[in-house]
């Protein structure tokens, strides 16, 4: 009896001791925000028949905390309400993904001779639109001005959960890999439904890694239009996704 008290006390005590690391990664996080560019329903549910909280209007700032799927955001306004909105970049546009550390260069190029724009300054925050290489991102700073800084962790805080940035090909392989083997166990059901991750098919499970790892705009219809410019397949293609063969 002692004994399994003392094992209740010291799995309490360890689990006490977690709360604050949780908490205190979280608050760590890099929020991604981004900007009402048209307004837009602001919304209990990730579905139009939701109940509406209110208009989000035009360059209203808030917090993106997840892509449901293609269609929505789940998101933080200012007066620290959350909901759901839609992800068209008709509507919301990412401002910002990441935050300077630590001074650094801004750069016209991903080099070190590249020429230098200007310094970035700690708690700027930055939309990193593309990993040029393993060093390098490029980035956008609050104004639009666009150049690359260095990638190293000393410097630039990312949150990578919302916005997909663009990566070079051999990162998107290993990703896109990566993103298929998290799936591995999912059960197999003919004709299942799309961004729902409980089952696959084998064009849901292909569709699922793919908008997981890189950014494909698609239409509000069942016919899906996938398009990205990767130099490593440099695919375009319109239709209705029906098999896909791995």
């Amino acid at each position: 009896m002692m004994k399994r008290t003392l094992s209740l006390l010291l799995a309490v005590t360890f689990l006490i001791m977690l709360l604050p690391l949780t908490a205190a990664a979280a608050e760590d996080e890099v929020p991604t925000k981004g900007k009402v560019i048209a307004g837009v329903s602001f919304r209990s549910q990730p579905s139009t028949s939701s109940t509406l909280y209110r208009l989000l209007k035009k360059n209203e700032t808030v917090k993106v905390l997840d892509e449901i799927n293609p269609y929505w955001y789940r998101i933080e306004d200012q007066n620290g309400q959350q909901g759901f909105v839609s992800a068209s970049d008709k509507y919301i546009e990412i401002t910002s993904n990441a935050e300077v550390i630590y001074g650094v260069n801004m750069r016209k190029a991903p080099s070190t001779s590249g020429d230098v724009v200007r310094m970035l300054t700690k708690g700027e925050e930055l939309l990193v639109l593309e990993k040029a290489n393993d060093s390098w991102f490029k980035v956008r700073d609050a104004a639009g001005v666009e150049g690359y800084a260095s990638a190293g962790t000393k410097y630039i805080k990312l949150n990578t959960n919302v916005y997909k940035m663009k990566l070079s090909k051999s990162d998107l392989i290993e990703a896109f890999i990566a993103e298929g083997m998290k799936y591995m166990g999912t059960p197999y059901e003919f004709g299942s439904t799309r961004f729902d991750i409980t089952t696959f098919d084998c064009s849901d499970f292909v569709l699922q890694a793919f908008w997981n790892v890189t950014a494909l705009p698609f239409l509000p219809t069942p016919a899906v239009r996938l398009h990205t410019s990767r130099s490593w397949a440099e695919l375009r293609w319109i239709g209705r996704i029906s098999n896909a063969a791995i």
